[in-house]
């Protein structure tokens, strides 16, 4: 009867101490949390130590506004607080009427009005509204491309819109390089700065650049063909951004002109270009350059001719030459030039 007596004893103080620890943790707060209506006016009145609580709802991500009044000391906290409950924003509310700005990615969000204990009571009322981001694909507290396991699919040649916010400072997106070439990227801040790396999957490629401001930034870097990753990264400020990308190939260039010479010899002489390593040059008995061919490699890019020797005398030829560019010691080629017919006469 006594263990039995000393059970009930327990079971009451456990559920007394559960109640207390409910009401301890509601503690100051004034009403009962209920979501913001974008556009219309709320208010409340917040005394020492206490707080408002209300719920912002995001369909998407994009920028809140907050145009907060109100009377009263000066010392009054105005937060943010996710799912997680991670406070994301934590500003003084200046005495009078004032805007507040911040951008979230989708989801349901905790705004607070504190009061600080030792000052007096303040009244206040906001209007909040909600502008949703241009971003192609909208992030949310558990969706986010922020790893090389989430990232965004990305189509070279196309426009992608993203968005940064106080909850998400990364975004990765996934593309294909189908030829080796110049990848010309344009990154378009609508925020202070921001950074980007572009990597390839396989590692061995690897570009980097911290200062894009608001505004267009170009930038132009060789790349192999292969599967890559660039990662965009907020510096300063949050808001959208666009980037898109275009691949050029490896320079090209053209035969000049291609001249028999005495001794069944041919001059081949091409347009110089300095942003590749050397070039290849072809002759051959047919358009195929499959008849005949003999092939020369040139390896400085500020020679501009060579020489064939042992042609076939009375037979047509044609020439060809194509640009290359020395990559991890293998060279990458550009596509041939249209072939220059020319005829062995002496």
């Amino acid at each position: 009867m006594k263990q039995l007596k000393k059970a009930v004893v327990l079971a009451v103080l456990a559920f007394v101490m559960t109640m207390m620890a409910s009401v301890s943790a509601k503690a100051g707060r004034l009403n009962t949390p209920t979501d913001v209506v974008w556009g219309q006016n709320f208010s409340g009145k917040v005394t020492a130590g206490n707080y408002y609580e209300y719920n912002l709802v995001l369909p998407k991500p994009g920028k809140v506004t907050l145009l907060v009044n109100h009377s009263g000391d000066s010392n009054v906290r105005m937060r943010v607080f996710d799912s997680a409950d991670t406070r994301l924003i934590n500003n003084i509310v200046n005495e009078g009427t004032q805007s507040y700005s911040f951008d979230l990615v989708e989801g349901t969000y905790s705004l607070q009005f504190v009061g600080y204990v030792g000052y007096q009571e303040f009244e206040f009322s906001c209007v909040p509204s909600f502008v949703a981001s241009n971003e192609n694909i909208a992030e949310g507290y558990f969706n986010k491309n922020n790893d090389l396991g989430t990232a965004t699919g990305y189509q070279v040649g196309s426009t992608m819109n993203g968005h940064f916010a106080e909850n998400d400072d990364k975004d990765i997106y996934k593309f294909n390089v189908s030829k080796a070439g110049y990848m010309n990227v344009k990154v378009m801040p609508r925020m202070q700065r921001l950074s980007f790396d572009l990597t390839a999957e396989s590692g061995d490629v690897s570009y980097s650049n911290n200062m894009a401001t608001v505004g267009t930034n170009s930038y132009k870097f060789f790349v192999p063909k292969g599967t890559y990753y660039l990662t965009m990264k907020k510096n300063d400020g949050t808001g959208d951004y666009s980037f898109s990308m275009s691949l050029e190939g490896i320079t090209v260039t053209k035969v000049k002109s291609a001249k028999n010479l005495k001794g069944r010899k041919a001059k081949i002489t091409w347009v110089k270009k300095n942003d590749v390593d050397g070039y290849q040059v072809q002759v051959a008995r047919d358009t195929k350059f499959k008849k005949g061919k003999k092939t020369k490699t040139i390896k400085k890019n500020t020679t501009k001719s060579c020489t064939f020797t042992k042609l076939k005398k009375k037979k047509t030829y044609y020439a060809r030459v194509r640009t290359y560019k020395l990559v991890d010691g293998e060279k990458v080629y550009s596509d041939w030039s249209a072939p220059k017919k020319f005829k062995v006469k002496k």
